[in-house]
């Protein structure tokens, strides 16, 4: 009876951590997405995404997101979901000083090319063959 007792115990140790494990892999954290990186950013006036996706005027928060292998910029405003863009992360050589917005205008539209987050070592850079992007209504 004094062996069965520790047995007992450790197997309710081992089907606990074991019942842990299988949450949280079924679970996933929003850390696991890569969302700790956020930005605040200035779009002036009506902008456009190389996928087509716009952006209105407005004061927006930038996450960064891992998901299935590729990262993405998602776009809030006002808390809400606005749009999600595929995204490179591009390595500067030394930390931005002020967070700057770069657009293409050669096409007529206003499109968005790349974010330098002051304090950030890497640029957001937009590409349109980097698939497309989806937007949230």
């Amino acid at each position: 009876m004094v062996r069965t007792a520790p047995k007992s115990v450790l197997t309710a140790a081992v089907a606990v951590l074991l019942g842990a494990g299988l949450l949280s892999a079924k679970f996933p954290t929003l850390k696991s997405q890569h969302t700790d990186q956020k930005a605040e950013v200035e779009v002036l006036k009506t902008s456009q995404l190389p996928d087509g996706s716009t952006l209105s005027p407005g004061q927006y928060k930038v996450a960064l997101l891992s998901e299935s292998g590729t990262t993405q910029a998602a776009f809030y405003l006002n808390g809400s979901l606005v749009t999600k863009a595929p995204v490179e992360l591009v390595d500067q050589p030394r930390k931005s000083s002020d967070t700057e917005v770069h657009y293409n205008d050669a096409s007529g539209a206003h499109v968005l090319t790349q974010i330098d987050v002051s304090g950030w070592t890497k640029s957001l850079v937009f590409s349109p063959a980097s698939g497309a992007g989806t937007s949230a209504k």
